[in-house]
């Protein structure tokens, strides 16, 4: 689940992109019209998409980003992007680790959705990229992309999990090879994992979903791994 804060004044002025972010079942829409609101319900579902724009009157912009600069987790967390609608405003921010983008003038509907699909990519690779270090699965080889891109798309789509064969097929034309290819990735990328099965204190509380003594099986490491990826998106 992505979730997203947008906070506008006159929210009317989002009401097309409100309406077509609402169609998709993975993300979670909420909206602020001032900045004591905003800061509320930030706090509250800490979005991983912050879209502020700079006409609240009660906050000023800057005062919201320093706020939230104050968290250490938030100062590094570069989840906002400010949108102007005022022409020839000028923008001066001082803790930039925080915006990942600003648009100088109110964005065209595409733009702004590029812009939120990168982002969304950017914070599940993250997370993808957290579960591959703790389970100690190569960050980057071509077995480990494989699992990526399978991890990827059982996310946002679970029906995915029910039929792994489908799932497979799916990936293998993603890097123009076989159902059987991509197990192997799996085979491949789950051994070091599997080095761990017999353990009594694993390195990471994921481990604890799997069965003690048991090889770790691609069903049973998507199922576990997806969950804990939409866990962590929702903390």
């Amino acid at each position: 689940m992505i979730k997203i804060l947008i906070a506008n004044e006159k929210i009317e002025d989002d009401i097309e992109l409100y309406k077509y972010l609402s169609n998709y079942n993975g993300i979670e829409l909420v909206t602020a019209t001032n900045g004591l609101s905003t800061l509320e319900k930030y706090y509250k579902i800490r979005p991983d998409i912050f879209i502020l724009n700079t006409n609240l009157k009660d906050i000023n912009y800057i005062d919201i980003i320093n706020k939230l600069s104050c968290d250490n987790n938030e100062k590094i967390n570069c989840n906002t992007i400010l949108i102007s609608n005022i022409p020839n405003e000028h923008i001066s921010i001082t803790n930039v680790a925080k915006i990942y983008k600003i648009f100088t003038k109110k964005p065209k509907l595409q733009e702004l959705l590029d812009v939120i699909m990168e982002m969304s990519n950017y914070s599940l690779d993250n997370r993808i990229d957290l579960l591959f270090l703790k389970t100690k699965i190569s960050l980057k080889s071509t077995p480990s992309d494989r699992v990526r891109d399978a991890l990827v798309k059982c996310y946002y789509d679970s029906n995915l999990l029910l039929n792994l064969n489908q799932l497979f097929d799916i990936v293998g034309k993603d890097f123009n090879t076989t159902r059987d290819g991509v197990r192997s990735s799996f085979r491949t990328a789950l051994n070091r994992l599997n080095l761990y099965k017999d353990k009594e204190n694993p390195p990471f509380a994921i481990y604890k979903f799997f069965d003690k003594g048991e090889d770790i099986t691609p069903k049973n490491f998507l199922d576990i791994s997806t969950y804990f990826l939409k866990k962590k998106n929702n903390r």
